[in-house]
């Protein structure tokens, strides 16, 4: 019998606080603990290879948003130094900097995708059932970009990257309202696409293949607390004005087509 277990957000302090923890001594230490082998890329004889994931997102991406620039090519210095110190090369892929992105809404991917669009050759007009739900959604009042403030690095099941927190209740508001109405709507309901995990901000840098050993584990806990002790993270922000339908074979490359809907956060974006 499926679960009728309903998926509840975070409201914004319990957010704020959770992303602090998890990039704290104790936070990294605990997660080290869980972490397993990515199932998303392999490392086969000396190459990393992506490995197929389809699906659609609604993702604000790095360079899709003005103003993010500098902010780019610090996550690439950051990518840079943990591959230098963690000296893993086969068991750490470092994601492409144009795949840096804030996932706002998830709709579906991997078997539940195959099952309920896929399979049912509603591929080609997938787009067009997000596209009219999103029509009826509220449109922002937002007069200036989303902030998301870095708290530090941070580990999550297979993946490693730099975790934020919403500050302004606005911004929040702003992604939550989205979400809800995505989420609530009834015809992509019928698709199963559902709440299926709270939002958690957040900007992928890599994955783990492979079982690291204790001392490995200890060693990336010891150098992510060390560069989240010595940089000022909260000087790190992303500008986010929209969000865009985009579609990945992958979890390296996410397509934007002219059919695919997006969504402006901020009255005033281009």
């Amino acid at each position: 019998m499926e679960s009728t277990t309903l998926i509840a957000e975070l409201d914004q302090s319990s957010h704020n606080e959770r992303q602090l923890h998890e990039v704290s001594l104790k936070g990294l230490t605990a997660r080290s603990k869980k972490l397993k082998a990515t199932d998303k890329f392999k490392n086969i004889n000396g190459f990393w290879h992506p490995q197929d994931y389809k699906g659609y997102a609604f993702v604000s991406m790095l360079d899709a948003n003005p103003k993010n620039e500098e902010l780019s090519e610090k996550l690439l210095d950051l990518q840079q130094k943990i591959w230098r110190q963690i000296q893993l090369p086969r068991q750490f892929y470092l994601m492409p900097k144009d795949s840096f992105h804030q996932t706002i809404v998830n709709t579906l991917s991997g078997n539940r995708f195959k099952e309920h669009i896929e399979d049912k050759g509603l591929k080609s007009v997938y787009p067009i059932i997000i596209k009219d739900a999103l029509d009826s959604a509220s449109k922002s009042k937002l007069d200036q970009p989303i902030q998301m403030n870095f708290a530090g690095l941070g580990i999550f099941g297979s993946a490693f990257g730099v975790l934020g927190t919403i500050n302004r209740i606005e911004d929040w508001n702003a992604i939550m309202q989205l979400r809800n109405e995505l989420y609530s709507n009834a015809k992509l309901n019928q698709h199963d696409i559902k709440r299926t995990r709270p939002f958690i901000a957040h900007i992928t840098l890599g994955y783990i293949d492979g079982i690291l050993t204790e001392i490995d584990k200890k060693k990336l806990v010891e150098i992510f607390n060390e560069i989240n002790s010595s940089i000022n993270f909260s000087d790190l922000v992303f500008h986010i004005e929209n969000t865009q339908l985009r579609s990945y074979d992958h979890l390296a490359e996410f397509v934007y087509k002219p059919n695919y809907p997006s969504f402006k956060f901020c009255r005033h974006a281009t």
